[in-house]
């Protein structure tokens, strides 16, 4: 059976209630949020084996977020305990011409204070065949960086397949070096790579300016060359709650795309491309055809909208209803 490994930071999210700004809001929604935590929790929704491992602090709020993820499913047995407190997450509703914001608070966390040698990688990749991380978790310190690092180079010695979202954050990379000279080296031993343009240039240092998806893909591929699929989304925003989202998946030769979703009245647009990320993962491990799983990864993001929070608490079965037929019956 299949059993994935994602590693990286999990947070707090408190967002403004009905689209208010942070000026105006006196309470908060809570919720649990982070794009690895999210990738396990899509993959236990999905019947796969998804361990969540990070650095939490022994206090109730990190308690409780670990009893979430296993009442989701999600193994949480290594997770080291350690540091003071946990990160958060601060956003800002947006609507009609206003853009969501989004307010870090995860300096200090125990995730930003974990060194390399504080996690048994041997024992955490006992039975595994997958290991995922996002550029989120070596932009938060140099040691999650370092250790990061130490997980991906014990997957490849141990043949495991390695996945990245590259997930460019700006605002974090600031513990002294930019992703340009992190990032490549911690990629280029990876199997699978989910990105954009401004990603593959920015945090990889591929200029990709004016080419097209397939020559974008190309160039990917020859400067990384251990690489076996690329993945990137379109988002083509109409109004604040009314976007075209479309998926696309390289082969080796070959550029499959999904159909274009024409996706409205969105509840959540956080956490998209983390369910595309995981519907992505368990498509390449479950189905035999690229297309099949482009469709899959696809509509697995599209449905992410129409959830609130940061988790696609979604089925195998809703997610391929939606790519094979956009059936919106009721299910009795």
């Amino acid at each position: 059976m299949n059993k994935v490994v994602t590693f990286g930071e999990i947070m707090w999210r408190l967002t403004t209630p009905y689209a208010l700004r942070f000026s105006q809001a006196r309470s908060f929604d809570t919720c649990l949020g982070g794009s690895e935590a999210n990738v396990a929790v899509s993959l236990a929704q999905f019947k796969t084996k998804a361990s969540f491992v990070s650095c939490l602090p022994e206090n109730d709020l990190a308690q409780t977020a670990i009893d979430q993820l296993n009442q989701l499913g999600v193994d949480t047995n290594h997770i080291i305990r350690s540091g003071d407190r946990m990160g958060t997450y601060f956003l800002e509703s947006g609507g009609s011409l206003r853009a969501t914001k989004v307010v870090y608070d995860r300096k200090h966390s125990s995730m930003a204070q974990c060194q390399p040698g504080m996690i048994n990688w041997d024992e955490v990749f006992e039975g595994v065949n997958w290991f995922h991380w996002s550029g989120i978790t070596p932009a938060i310190s140099e040691g999650a960086s370092n250790l990061c690092m130490e997980g991906i180079e014990m997957a490849k010695s141990k043949g495991i397949t390695i996945s990245v979202d590259l997930n460019m954050r700006k605002q974090m990379w600031k513990w002294g070096k930019t992703p340009a000279e992190v990032m490549p080296e911690m990629v280029k031993i990876c199997d699978v790579i989910l990105g954009n343009g401004e990603a593959f240039e920015e945090m990889l240092g591929v200029d990709v300016d004016g080419l097209s998806g397939i020559e974008t893909c190309q160039k990917v591929e020859s400067e990384y060359p251990d690489t076996t699929k690329i993945a990137f989304t379109k988002r083509d925003i109409k109004q604040f709650d009314h976007h075209m989202w479309q998926g696309f998946l390289w082969s080796g030769s070959q550029l499959y795309e999904s159909r274009l979703h024409d996706v409205g009245n969105i509840v959540d647009r956080v956490g998209t491309g983390d369910a595309f990320m995981a519907a992505l993962i368990y498509g390449l491990q479950n189905f035999d055809r690229d297309q099949k799983i482009i469709d899959f990864a696809s509509a697995a993001g599209a449905y992410k909208h129409s959830i609130k929070g940061d988790f696609n608490l979604a089925t195998v079965a809703e997610i391929e209803n939606l790519a094979e037929s956009a059936n919106m019956r009721i299910n009795r």
